[in-house]
């Protein structure tokens, strides 16, 4: 099926139409939904479509049929006759090639160029005997590669599925027509313009085109089973089918070939394409892929996925899809058209056409995203249909509609309360409104509590993430909360309708919030996020405010078309001399409501090249040329700290005044630019943090230096922290950084840390304390061999502290090397607290066990 659609019979409008929706091949277009294409064009397609796919069906089901050249061909040539030399003689003999018949099969069958030590001049002399044979018998009407005038001459080879460099390699040859590249193949000349492996690619896809062969992967006949019957055909109604199309079905052989070739499971009554979970074993993905395909179908939500093989949701989502798109034909993909015919309740869709969880979670993947919105519809008509054409079995209609009451009933119970039946938002509706806290709760909680809910009702509601159209809620900083919108009554409705019309520049609602405090009460608005998201309900679609306010991501408003960094540019150019950056930043706190965080960034992107040790300059520095040689002379270093390139520069007798303030300005002339405030960087570089890196890996035992103790504390330990983080190198006393290089050159590979790790993760309990010393006394390496094998190295003992940190979850005490995995925060005193729990000890007997145990001292 892997054939362009320009082999079918269709109109070069239509063929164009259908590669613009990326349908290029037949198995696209088998699976193509066609409904932006009009009545006729539809028609065309199910028309030229079926009969090509009833001809492919007709090989695969009766088999090879071989051309016949005629009883006599042999005896009247004779390969001594072709006067053929010897080497080429030679070379037919070792193939076991006794007779012309057999030599036009291999042409036929676009096999000659790969018969062994069949070298260029000997298949052009082959092929122009062979030729000449083929004209005299007038075999270029029965065989297909010797037509005169064959379908898939015309066809351009750009547009059908060679590689971009065989599309290359034949257009440099002036073959831009399939008939050209068939006139050089019965020359016999390709092997003189192709590579042996460029020529066997681009006969791959030629002899799609050119031979009548049934697909080897029996694809129109799994097909028909998907279309037609619902992935699963008797041996009874194989034949029947066969005798009603006029194929002539040997159904002994066609079985064993079936057997031979396919994946589908054969019985004595019937013949089925596999199951999704049987296909998996066959297409050989690695085991994770696999794995985590069987969790999300058989239920799991994304963030579950994510979370069990510590992926992102993005990356699982991803995998799924990529996994996915590169498996077909199996049992499942027959109701998927039946799938998305209708908004089908999960419960009535699995029992009408036998399906359980899984394989329905595979279905509901492949089709139709419905909306939240839809209501289930349960189509009886159609049903009763399906059942009259034998397609599921007849079954009571009420007795079914009983057997579902939760489907067919109008009211559902929630802990024992009647209510109306829900949609899925409803249902999300109901939850936050009856069981999520008044304070609200961030929305994955609320997912959370959701999924509970109906779990433990029995009820079919299931969310991967939250639904942002409910319509009770309120959105603030970090919590979403039931909000009931009945209170806004219509005297509060115009007080914060005025709150629009104040918006005369890029406001944080904050400010608003601050502004009108016994209006957020009535209200009941709790912060500026709340009130910008009510705001936005209210009057975001309003013709009053469209194109006159923006509402911006909460909690931000503007007039129409301005931004935050034009409010912080015009409040800048009316400076009249340099100010203190945090005097400039409280001015805009204090008028429009900004977030210091956010708003400091806003200003490092729009004037950072303005600002040198927090202060904020309203002009451009002045540098005369010879305090420009001076500067050049003194700076060389990769970094600098900015008071300590004040301090250099003043020893050189290069004073503020003569510079006025650190700036990319002139900084750039020398190959530099300034960096997260307090640094400058050589330009090369993007990053403080790159420096550092390269200096530490390109050594195997590093020393940090003077130099580098020009970053700030805090930064220098996060770099340090990062390189562990990444097994590039470890920390080993105050200043030595053992580079991974250097352990490996010693036997101690990266892969091997990182076991360990994975293997401490597995065998330490979660919030339970230890120290590396007490691991040793318990003699843990014995629960492991990758523990086992990394403590036999004899490595240094911060060392392997240093791996322990790469424990996920660690956390460490801010004294002394006492760890656990925990979301809690590790302290000397709840370690204390847990050993006196366990033993029974005093305060005193705790400490001296604690001592002796884990070589911990408390004191």
């Amino acid at each position: 099926m892997n054939i362009s659609i320009r082999i079918l019979n269709l109109s070069n409008n239509l063929i164009m139409k259908l590669e613009e929706c990326s349908i290029l091949t037949v198995f696209d277009l088998v699976r193509a939904e066609l409904g932006e294409f009009n009545p006729e064009e539809q028609n065309e397609v199910r028309k030229v479509l079926g009969g090509y796919k009833k001809k492919k069906l007709k090989l695969e089901l009766e088999g090879i049929t071989k051309t016949s050249f005629g009883k006599d061909l042999d005896e009247r040539y004779s390969l001594a006759d072709l006067d053929l030399n010897l080497r080429t003689l030679n070379a037919l003999a070792n193939n076991s090639i006794q007779t012309v018949s057999e030599l036009l099969e291999l042409v036929e069958d676009i096999k000659i160029y790969a018969v062994e030590n069949l070298g260029t001049k000997s298949i052009i002399q082959l092929m122009d005997k062979l030729n000449e044979i083929v004209a005299f018998e007038k075999l270029d009407k029965i065989i297909p590669i010797y037509y005169k005038h064959h379908p898939s001459d015309s066809l351009l080879v750009e547009k059908l599925g060679f590689s971009l460099g065989a599309i290359n390699s034949l257009h440099n040859l002036g073959i831009t027509e399939l008939g050209k590249l068939r006139a050089y193949y019965l020359e016999g000349k390709l092997l003189d313009v192709f590579s042996y492996k460029t020529l066997k690619a681009i006969l791959e896809e030629f002899k799609k085109y050119y031979t009548e062969l049934p697909n080897p992967d029996f694809s129109y006949f799994k097909t028909l089973l998907i279309e037609k019957y619902f992935g699963k055909i008797t041996l009874r109604e194989l034949k029947a089918h066969a005798l009603r199309e006029g194929f002539a079905l040997n159904l002994t052989e066609f079985l064993k070939r079936l057997a031979e070739a396919t994946d589908l499971i054969i019985s004595s009554e019937d013949i089925r394409l596999p199951y999704f979970r049987e296909k998996l074993k066959e297409v050989k993905l690695k085991p994770e892929s696999e794995a985590i395909l069987i969790e999300r179908f058989k239920g799991a939500t994304l963030q579950m996925v994510a979370d069990k093989f510590k992926k992102t949701r993005e990356r699982i989502r991803q995998i799924v899809r990529d996994r996915m798109n590169n498996i077909s034909m199996f049992y499942e993909e027959s109701f998927v058209k039946e799938y998305n015919k209708y908004v089908w309740h999960p419960q009535v869709f699995k029992k009408l056409f036998g399906l359980d969880d899984f394989s329905f979670n595979i279905v509901k993947y492949l089709g139709y995203r419905f909306t939240f919105e839809e209501e289930y519809f349960f189509p009886e008509a159609y049903v009763i249909e399906l059942m009259e054409r034998g397609k599921i079995p007849k079954i009571d209609l009420e007795e079914f509609k009983d057997s579902l009451p939760e489907v067919f009933s109008e009211r559902i119970s929630i802990y024992g309360e009647i209510v109306p039946k829900l949609t899925k938002r409803q249902f999300l509706e109901y939850v936050i409104e009856h069981f999520v806290p008044k304070e609200g709760l961030h929305k994955r909680e609320i997912v959370k509590i959701a999924e509970k809910v109906a779990r433990e009702n029995n009820l079919d509601y299931h969310y991967d993430k939250y639904i942002d159209i409910v319509s009770n809620t309120v959105q603030g900083l970090q919590n979403v909360r039931y909000y009931d919108y009945e209170r806004l009554t219509p005297e509060i409705i115009a007080a914060l309708r005025k709150i629009i019309y104040e918006v005369d520049s890029v406001y944080s609602c904050n400010f608003f919030y601050q502004k009108y405090p016994e209006l957020m009460k009535k209200a009941d608005i709790k912060d500026g996020y709340e009130l910008h998201f009510i705001l936005r309900r209210l009057f975001a679609e309003s013709g009053e405010f469209v194109g006159k306010v923006d509402f911006n991501r909460q909690p931000m408003i503007a007039v129409h078309g301005k931004t935050y960094a034009d409010v912080v540019v015009e409040n800048w150019q009316k400076l009249k001399s340099p100010i203190k950056l945090s005097t400039f930043t409280n001015s805009l706190i204090k008028r429009y409501g900004y977030h210091p965080g956010t708003l400091v960034n806003i200003i490092n992107s729009t004037l950072g090249d303005y600002i040198s040790l927090k202060v904020l300059y309203n002009y451009k520095p002045v540098l005369k040329p010879e305090v420009l040689d001076k500067i050049t002379e003194v700076m060389e270093d990769e970094f600098y700290e900015l008071t300590e390139l004040a301090e250099i520069l003043n020893n050189e007798g290069i004073k503020t005044a003569d510079y006025q303030y650190f700036s990319n300005f002139w900084l750039k002339d020398f190959g530099y630019k300034t960096h997260d405030v307090n640094y400058i960087i050589k330009k090369e570089y993007s990053s403080l943090k790159e420096i550092l890196f390269k200096n530490v890996l390109n050594k195997d035992i590093y020393t940090i230096t003077k130099k580098d103790k020009k970053i700030r504390e805090t930064t220098l330990i996060l770099f340090i922290e990062t390189l562990r983080q990444e097994y590039l190198a470890f920390q080993v006393g105050k200043r030595k950084l053992v580079n991974i290089r250097h352990l490996e050159k010693s036997g101690v590979k990266a892969e091997d840390i990182k076991t360990y790790v994975q293997a401490l993760e597995r065998i330490i309990p979660k919030n339970r304390y230890f120290t590396y010393e007490s691991l040793l006394k318990e003699k843990y390496y014995l629960n492991d061999p990758a523990l086992e094998k990394l403590e036999k190295m004899d490595l240094d003992k911060e060392l392997m502290i240093n791996f322990i940190r790469n424990i996920p979850g660690i956390k460490k005490t801010t004294k002394g090397n006492l760890f656990r995995i925990s979301k809690k925060q590790s302290t000397v005193n709840d370690f204390l607290k847990q050993v006196q729990s366990e033993t029974g000890f005093d305060e005193d007997e705790a400490k001296e066990y604690i001592l002796k145990h884990y070589e911990f001292k408390i004191r």
